[in-house]
């Protein structure tokens, strides 16, 4: 039996709004290291050091993620050049503070997390941001995460594992 949805306006305009945003490098939200992680060669005594101080630096935005996020976008950037996109993902909303957190803070090795490119970006001096974004119902978080990464083939999305297996 095949069911479908009849009018997909809605849909079409929820992934519209969500997917424009997302791509979008206007507003990026800047996440902040310690200044003695830039441009130097970080071995895991170092990041482990100034785990806390990432948290501390980023206090305000990692509250206000858990229940508030459903995808997002990593960005990076050097000095005042734009920020360019490098990353879209999408999670459970009650776990969003988690999550980033595997990805730009620390992780457990059993995750997918993009900490080994965060560091190396960071270690090159580059900034990263993150684009946030919370969609109802938050089951429609992987469609527009799947919708994204099929539709964007231009290599922006270089540290997406599954454009690579594709």
């Amino acid at each position: 039996m095949i069911y479908a949805i009849g009018d997909r306006t809605a849909l079409d305009a929820l992934y519209e709004k969500c997917k424009t945003d997302l791509l979008c490098s206007k507003n990026v939200i800047p996440f902040k290291y310690p200044t003695n992680l830039s441009g130097v060669a970080m071995d895991n005594i170092k990041w482990e050091a100034e785990k806390n101080n990432i948290k501390e630096l980023n206090k305000s935005l990692l509250s206000g993620l858990r229940n508030h996020v459903t995808n997002y976008a990593i960005y990076t950037k050097k000095d005042k050049d734009n920020w360019r996109l490098r990353y879209i993902g999408q999670t459970k909303i009650e776990l969003a503070r988690s999550r980033l957190t595997n990805h730009l803070i620390s992780k457990d090795a059993n995750t997918g997390a993009k900490l080994k490119l965060v560091r190396e970006s960071v270690n090159d001096g580059l900034k990263l941001g993150l684009k946030l974004a919370h969609v109802e119902p938050t089951a429609l978080r992987h469609y527009i995460e799947e919708n994204i990464l099929k539709e964007v083939t231009d290599g922006r999305l270089d540290w997406n594992e599954k454009l690579k297996k594709s």
